[in-house]
């Protein structure tokens, strides 16, 4: 997807952007234009709007595909302290990394302890390479073998 930024409305707080190239077979999301108000704490730690605005208008997990990625996006930015600087929203090295410490530091600190310094520290926190989750396939599934010992009659 690519958005892009129409204008910031200091007034409002609103950040406008417009899709203007998507996903081959994503016709719904083409010229979609988003009118994000400036996020609050709530916003950027729960990656989540106000269900009562339009979808457009909101930072919700909903609405179109391309929608969805950019707030995805957006939210992964302002959690890791990366948002002012687009080159690093894909460079783990400067996550958490601002001199003003604005960043989730629950999430920070849970990577400092995580494997791989992966963990989910907030919502869409697999954004450029950084699921957590376990994937690797078991070739053999059907001859994996759980054995439960006997529990003794009390």
């Amino acid at each position: 997807y690519t958005w892009t930024g129409t204008q910031i409305v200091p007034a409002g707080g609103t950040l406008d952007m417009t899709c203007t190239a998507t996903i081959p077979g994503d016709t719904g999301s083409l010229g979609e234009v988003c009118h994000l108000p400036k996020p609050t704490t709530r916003i950027v730690f729960a990656c989540d709007g106000d269900p009562a605005s339009s979808i457009q208008n909101t930072w919700s997990n909903a609405g179109t595909d391309g929608h969805k990625r950019l707030c995805s996006l957006l939210g992964a930015a302002l959690n890791r302290g990366v948002f002012e600087n687009y080159s690093e929203w894909a460079n783990p090295n400067a996550y958490y990394t601002r001199s003003d410490k604005k960043y989730n530091h629950y999430a920070k600190i849970l990577k400092e302890y995580a494997l791989n310094h992966k963990v989910y520290g907030f919502s869409y926190d697999d954004i450029y390479g950084q699921d957590p989750s376990v994937n690797k396939p078991i070739p053999k599934v059907n001859q994996v073998t759980i054995t439960i010992p006997a529990v003794p009659e009390i």
